[in-house]
């Protein structure tokens, strides 16, 4: 089991504290991923909501770069594109993927 440092915990309950504290959907998202790419610099960030076979930007945050996206589905409906991420180890990415599918569960309305 990965033991993750305290940084990446302090982040994970940064997001937490400050989704939790937020209006709504989007502004939770938009703060997590201000908080997400402050963590990982020269990364971007955001957050989608599928309609159909299209998917409709609700928040996000980052530097743009020419590297293509990894999308992650976390919930139904819901997608978060990764752009320019190392991770230190894949359980980082599969904890932040918990976080979204949280923050989504309890902001949606």
């Amino acid at each position: 089991m990965y033991m993750f440092d305290d940084k990446f915990k302090d982040m994970i309950v940064s997001c937490l504290t400050e989704a939790l504290n937020a209006k709504d959907l989007k502004s939770a998202l938009e703060k997590s991923s201000k908080i997400i790419t402050a963590f990982y610099p020269n990364t971007k960030l955001w957050f989608t909501k599928s309609f159909g076979k299209r998917w409709s930007f609700i928040a996000g945050a980052g530097v743009d770069s020419f590297i293509e996206p990894q999308r992650i589905e976390y919930q139904d409906g819901y997608a978060a594109f990764l752009q320019n991420f190392t991770f230190q180890q894949e359980e980082e990415k599969a904890v932040l993927t918990d976080l979204f599918k949280i923050i989504t569960t309890i902001q949606h309305q």
